[in-house]
């Protein structure tokens, strides 16, 4: 399996690192600037300020989620948010109780279809492989694995898997 802590965009770029949050006051900034980014620009179009997006971020580290943020130097450019327990809502369609959620992943807008969220994915699951745990997601997170428009999330875990031998 890749090194996923490494430097590793399609582009060669050398400064992207994917690590879980540090939960110190700019690196939440941060995120929480990240995250007003994606959900106000397509295809959301909501209103978010700084101040209500750190509340949603800070709700999350209260409620002991899982974040993982790809950062581009000091700027994060990508997050994904998963919860240690599927929504109430969802659990009769998962089947299983001991399960993480993904609740939330994006990247900005200029670095969509750079495999930034593939390699987050990637990253939260290599975490769970020691732990024996399910994983469940939204549909919409599915995208995140597409190379195109026209591949599915199953035949995506696949391919990561022969990229990754």
């Amino acid at each position: 399996m890749k090194n996923i802590n490494e430097s590793w965009i399609k582009d060669n770029e050398k400064d992207y690192k994917i690590r879980d949050l540090i939960r110190i006051e700019r690196e939440i900034d941060w995120c929480a600037t990240a995250y007003a980014s994606v959900f106000s620009g397509a295809p959301f179009y909501e209103n978010w300020t700084l101040e209500e997006a750190k509340k949603i971020i800070e709700n999350y580290i209260e409620d002991d989620s899982i974040i993982i943020t790809t950062k581009l130097r000091v700027f994060t450019v990508g997050f994904l948010i998963a919860l240690n327990k599927i929504p109430e809502e969802l659990k009769q369609y998962v089947g299983v109780e001991d399960a993480l959620f993904i609740e939330e992943i994006g990247t900005i807008d200029y670095l969509k279809r750079k495999g930034i969220g593939s390699e987050m994915v990637r990253y939260l699951l290599t975490g769970l492989e020691e732990k024996d745990k399910y994983i469940g997601y939204r549909t919409n997170a599915m995208r995140y694995f597409e190379t195109n428009d026209t591949e599915s999330f199953e035949s995506a875990l696949i391919r990561t898997k022969a990229e990754d031998k």
